[in-house]
Parts: structure tokens; sequence; C-alpha cells
């Protein structure tokens, strides 16, 4: 009898113990779910139109695409075309939130899956570039009366960046479909009187260009030596303008200028003599890792110098970087005007 009572009384304890066991199992998955799903509605995200459709990164309109090139842009005193796309050609796209020291702003991104470099950044991190927007965003806090010439903007975060903290924009890009995003960003964030949109290449000539972007990484977007002479190759077809075409944005007015036009800023500068000598140029922030191991690094450096600019590696400390050993400077370069 006493055998059967302690056998009765293990038998409970094991049963309670395998329902504990279940209910803490039950818990654990309980909790893992609910993590899952807050870290799924923690992407902030900014609801458009186009969020519950497809990714569409480069749409294929219809046949008759010369009208479509006449309705994306409008012309202006010189050959600049400033981007003026209606509504139902925008690209589709998903919106999220962009950091900046005046709160969030929306930015609109390609399918990280198509983008894996900006894109995908942006949507996980709210930044891109964060130490280089820093350094921008803080001259703009100092002296906000500057104007941002953002040269190869992309889909806008130093624009849009810009932009939050009360500065006056005008961005460039080859790549129209960026630009339709940006287009979208600037409607979202209510800066239409303080962004201007180019749709150009920069070079030193003017001629009709191809654009050559990378598997995965818009961003990367560069012209290629041939020319196109196909008018219906719409997606990939750009007309080139100088720096001098775009005095008629900035008279009067002081700048920072950014340069990330891959490889392209020595063409951009031999086009640009009247630009500078007219517009009070600041400070440039230039993408320097294709000129590190080329003479192109060299010449511009002999354009710029003229004009008064010094090489540094970072705005603030003023952390200037020797002129003869160009090939050791980091990927980006500020040049500030003395």
């Amino acid at each position: 009898m006493y055998l059967r009572s302690c056998k009765s009384s293990v038998m409970i304890i094991v049963k309670r113990r395998r329902i504990f066991f279940l209910l803490l199992v039950i818990i654990v998955f309980i909790v893992v779910i609910f993590e899952w799903h807050s870290d799924q509605s923690s992407v902030r995200t900014f609801p458009t139109k186009f969020s519950e459709r497809d990714y569409v990164s480069f749409p294929v309109f219809q046949e008759n695409t010369i009208n479509h090139i006449t309705r994306i842009w409008k012309p202006t005193k010189s050959r600049a075309r400033v981007f003026d796309m209606v509504e139902d050609q925008l690209v589709k796209s998903e919106c999220v939130l962009l950091d900046t020291p005046n709160g969030t702003t929306p930015i609109c991104i390609y399918d990280p899956s198509n983008d894996r470099m900006i894109s995908s950044y942006v949507k996980d991190y709210g930044t891109w570039e964060h130490d280089l927007l820093n350094a921008t965003g803080s001259v703009f806090l100092r002296y906000p009366e500057l104007s941002f010439f953002d040269l190869g903007c992309n889909i806008g975060v130093y624009t849009l960046y810009v932009a939050k903290l009360g500065g006056h924009v005008v961005a460039v890009d080859a790549v129209w479909t960026s630009l339709s995003l940006l287009h979208t960003s600037v409607k979202l964030g209510h800066f239409q009187k303080r962004v201007t949109i180019i749709w150009n290449a920069v070079s030193d000539v003017y001629e009709n260009v191809t654009v050559e972007i990378p598997p995965s990484n818009v961003g990367g977007a560069h012209l290629v030596s041939k020319k196109s002479t196909d008018s219906s190759d719409f997606t990939n077809l750009v007309e080139t303008v100088t720096l001098n075409d775009f005095i008629e944005f900035f008279k009067s007015k002081k700048v920072f200028m950014k340069m990330d036009i891959e490889g392209y800023e020595l063409r951009a500068l031999r086009g640009g003599q009247d630009f500078f000598e007219s517009v009070d140029v600041r400070y440039i922030l230039m993408e320097w890792v294709h000129h590190r191991y080329n003479d192109n690094g060299n010449k511009i450096i002999h354009i710029l110098l003229p004009y008064g600019f010094l090489p540094y590696t970072n705005i603030n400390q003023h952390i200037m970087l020797n002129i003869d050993r160009s090939n050791t400077w980091p990927e980006n370069v500020f040049w500030i005007k003395r």
C-alpha cells in the first residue's frame, strides 16, 4: 500500500513537471513570436499609394517613349532639365524614414533586393554614410544660409537630410528612376519649395550618353564612353550639361557642393570655369576613391587649388591632407575654400 502511494505521488509529480515544461515551451514560443512581430513592425515605413503594389525598379513604358521624355522635364534658361514627372509615371516604391538632427523625414527607396547598397542600408538603419552626413549637417547648422548642390544625388539621402535642416537644394542625377523616388520623397516631406531636381549628367561637353547601372547597386550608375543614338532608349539615355548651366540656380548664394558622380568629377570640373568664378562655393564633398591611383587626382588638385580650395579629411577638425600623397587620401575628401 505504501509503495502504491509513493508510486502515485511520483506519477503526479512527473505529470506536473510535464505540464510545467509544456507551459514553459508555450510561453517561450509566444515570446519568440511576439519579439519577431515587434521587429517586423519596427521597420519604419511611410505608406504611399504604391505601398501595396509590387516593387518596380525599372518600369517599361508605352512604345511612344518620346512623349514621356518631354513630359518629365521642363526647360530652363540653360540646358539643365528640371525634373517634372507626372504622378502616373512615378516609380512604385516603399518609403521609410531617414534620420536627421531635426527628426525623421520620408525617403522612398528601391526594392532592397535590387539595390543592396544604399536602399538596403537606409531601410535597415535609417541613414547612409552617417559620419559624412553628420559632418555635412554640422556645416548647415552653423551656416543656414548655405545652399546645397547635390551632384549624383541618387535617391536623395543628402538632399533630404539638408532639406530637413532647412537648406535649399539643387539635386542632380542621370538616373530618372532615382529622381522619381526623390520626387515622391520631396512631396511627402513638403520640401517642394526647398528642392529643385535636375535630370542630367554633368560633363565638360554637351552630348547624349549612356548610363550603365551595375547589378544590385543603382548608386553605382556611371556614364560609359559609348554614346547612345537610339532615342527610344529612355532608361539609359541622358543628356549632359556643364557646371556653367547651374549658375542661374545659385546667384548671390554661398554653396556647399557634393560630387559623387562615379569618376566623372574631373570632366565636370573642367566644364565649370564660369561656375566657380560666378558662384561662391565654400565647401566640396568629393568621392575620391576613383581618383586615388590615376592622374585624374592630380588634375583635380590643379583645378581646385587656384580657386582657393584645400583638401581635408575632416570638415570640423580641419585636418589637411598631403597634396603630394593623394593616393593615400580617404574615399571621400572635403575641399574647403580658404
